[in-house]
């Protein structure tokens, strides 16, 4: 009798060369946000005005990191595509450009956490304790956003070189190092200054700083690292490139901005409902982070392989690989959603808070398991298949009219206007996701998204 032999899914070719970007991807995300998961917890000891305080100060940092991801994402999109084309000298310089992209975006940044934090925490909450604690997180954490620059930009450089070990390897101790300073400084262990928050905000700094120099390190220390130049060849593109790269840039970087920007104002929502409101937004995300981690790492590598194709200038296998993947995100999806909604109602009652906060949060969580194949089909469509591609305008223009179109008015209008639950106020904005998967089915289907850029 014949034997089918791909039966066994990651024998076939594509699924076996995702799962070498997506493992590590999806392990480095992994210990994020279980690390992330357990500075919150560590925080939570201290009570949910600190909770509420470290979040809001995370949130503008997410603002910056999500300008990096714009330009690293517009980066890698080159970068697999040189790769495709092994053009060593053009991934250089695409890294290089993309490295003073984000330094020069980090420095408005770094400016007004130093200069003006409490008005910027002022921003998402009311309470003045809240608006006191986090504008200490946010002045000392200020310092780190050059450092983030680098490691960012890079990290997704070497993703898109197939070499997701590199990044991986840095993230874990870096985050390793920041989890244990944030146990010694946030409670003041074996000598150290009982710090609290701010404590937490410096443990936060330093770990970034090692980072940022272990990852140039290694890069420059690997033997042929195709992103490794000097300050020359890093530097050497020419005016039509930038040109070239800024009209693929501007609308993934606008998308990750206008994205963020709406995540923000949903945060500004739900600290007008209340402290109790956003300190359990902050929790779910904890735990949600958790279980996003699969998803984030195949949708990486979606991205990484459907560029390289197009670079091979094989158009043909780079459509028929978005259709696996795209069947791949929804059977991962409904996995994960249903393991996310059995720990609704357990992973909460880590935190020391309230039951009703507890419940509160438990309930977001199992909204979020509710539209996870759609977050996931969106997810791996946008910044898998779609910036993989090269077609970053359509990728923005879905991606902000579903978050501002839907997901925005539904917040203003539930949490603002009707003054309902966190929960209920959660639940519609996350009818966003239901409304960007028919435009992102309708465009995967007309395979009008591959767009040579090299």
């Amino acid at each position: 009798m014949h034997q089918n032999k791909t039966a066994n899914p990651f024998k076939v070719p594509i699924y076996r060369d995702l799962l070498k970007i997506a493992a590590p991807v999806a392990l480095q995300n992994l210990v994020i946000s279980s690390l992330s998961f357990v500075d919150t917890l560590m925080i939570g000891q201290l009570g949910e005005i600190e909770i509420a305080a470290v979040g809001i100060g995370n949130q503008l940092f997410f603002l910056y990191t999500l300008l990096l991801f714009g330009i690293g994402s517009a980066s890698g999109i080159f970068t697999s595509q040189f790769w495709g084309k092994n053009d060593r000298a053009s991934i250089k310089f695409t890294s290089g450009l993309s490295i003073m992209l984000g330094l020069a975006g980090a420095v408005p940044f770094t400016i007004l956490s130093l200069l003006i934090p409490e008005k910027l925490v002022g921003i998402f909450s009311i309470d003045p304790l809240v608006i006191e604690l986090g504008a200490q997180y946010v002045r000392v954490v200020a310092v780190s956003y050059l450092f983030s620059a680098v490691v960012i930009t890079f990290s997704q450089v070497q993703r898109s070189l197939e070499r997701a070990n590199l990044p991986f390897i840095v993230s874990v101790i870096a985050l390793g190092i920041n989890t244990i300073l944030n146990y010694l400084l946030i409670f003041g262990k074996a000598g150290f200054p009982e710090l609290g928050v701010e404590g937490a905000a410096l443990a936060t700094a330093v770990a970034r700083g090692l980072e940022c120099i272990l990852m140039i390190a290694i890069i420059y220390g690997s033997r042929d690292n195709p992103a490794a130049g000097s300050f020359k060849e890093l530097t050497g593109f020419t005016a039509a490139f930038f040109k070239k790269f800024m009209k693929t840039a501007s609308p993934v970087i606008l998308n990750e901005l206008f994205w963020a920007m709406g995540m923000t104002v949903f945060k500004i929502v739900y600290g007008r409902i209340g402290t109790s409101a956003l300190a359990s937004v902050n929790i779910a995300e904890a735990v949600m982070n958790l279980m996003f981690v699969v998803l984030m790492g195949s949708a990486t590598g979606a991205s990484v392989l459907t560029g390289k194709k197009i670079g091979e200038g094989d158009y043909s296998a780079a459509k028929s690989n978005g259709r696996k993947f795209i069947r791949l995100a929804i059977i991962e999806g409904l996995i994960i959603a249903v393991i996310c909604a059995a720990l609704s109602s357990i992973l909460p009652e880590a935190f020391n808070v309230s039951d009703e906060l507890k419940k509160s949060a438990g309930l977001i969580i199992l909204i979020f398991a509710g539209f996870l194949p759609f977050k996931s089909f969106n997810l791996h469509a946008i910044v898998g298949i779609f910036r993989g591609g090269g077609d970053t305008f359509f990728a923005a223009v879905t991606e902000i009219s579903g978050v501002w179109g839907v997901g925005v008015v539904l917040a203003f209008i539930t949490g603002i206007w009707l003054g309902l639950p966190i929960h209920v106020v959660y639940l519609f904005v996350s009818l966003e996701e239901v409304s960007k998967s028919v435009f992102c089915a309708l465009r995967i289907r007309s395979g009008k998204w591959v767009h040579d850029l090299t």
